[in-house]
């Protein structure tokens, strides 16, 4: 079966779209581990999720660095840059997985990230298909999907502590390729890949293994 790597998050969508390319694909689910900017108790609601989803390999990357990095330069474009982070590392342990493909559970214009220019300026440079399931679904239809795969959680979590009050919305994707070659983010990804967690065993604890 063709492999596809889905980014995980302890929200709703991005376990729904994982649950649902699982027909067509085996599915890795990366998860990228935001703390220190997490809120409280979102590490084990997406261990959770994890464990209901029982994909057979998962994968938690060390965000946080990048993210701190990302924060000290930039305001405005910190969910694009975020988000362009995370499908540029998805892209490279792809490479050593033989994946064909990146699922997101983006929904649009549901985040600031997901507006049409957003996700232009964030996928712009990925070379894998990205495969957006939820794409064209409102978010009364996406619960209503989660609840028949039977991966609804009353509390979900995916937020972000240093989200701004008024992220961009209609990025310009020179200006965000030039913000992310300026911080070397490149670099900055290999190096937590080296930290990155692979397991089929999810517990809590992995979180201390990473910080």
């Amino acid at each position: 079966m063709k492999k596809a790597i889905a980014l995980v998050s302890g929200g709703i969508d991005s376990p729904l779209a994982a649950k649902m390319m699982s027909k067509d694909y085996e599915i890795i689910a990366m998860h990228s581990v935001l703390y220190p900017f997490y809120c409280k108790g979102s590490f084990e609601t997406t261990v959770s999720i994890m464990k209901k989803l029982g994909f057979k390999k998962n994968i938690f990357f060390p965000f946080g660095p990048i993210l701190s990095k990302i924060a000290k330069r930039e305001r405005l474009y910190r969910c694009v840059l975020c988000k362009k982070v995370m499908l540029r590392a998805a892209e490279m342990i792809a490479e050593k997985e033989g994946v064909e493909a990146i699922v997101t559970g983006e929904s649009l214009a549901q985040k600031a990230s997901q507006t049409l220019k957003n996700m232009a300026a964030t996928s712009h440079g990925i070379k894998l298909p990205i495969l957006r399931p939820l794409l064209a679904l409102d978010k009364t239809e996406i619960i209503e999907l989660a609840k028949k795969n039977d991966i609804y959680f009353e509390h979900h979590t995916g937020c972000c502590t240093i989200t701004p009050d008024m992220p961009v919305t209609k990025a310009d994707m020179k200006l965000a390729e030039d913000i992310y070659e300026e911080l070397e983010l490149d670099n900055e990804i290999r190096k937590q890949i080296k930290k990155m967690i692979v397991t089929d065993k999810l517990d809590n604890s992995i979180l201390k293994k990473l910080i």
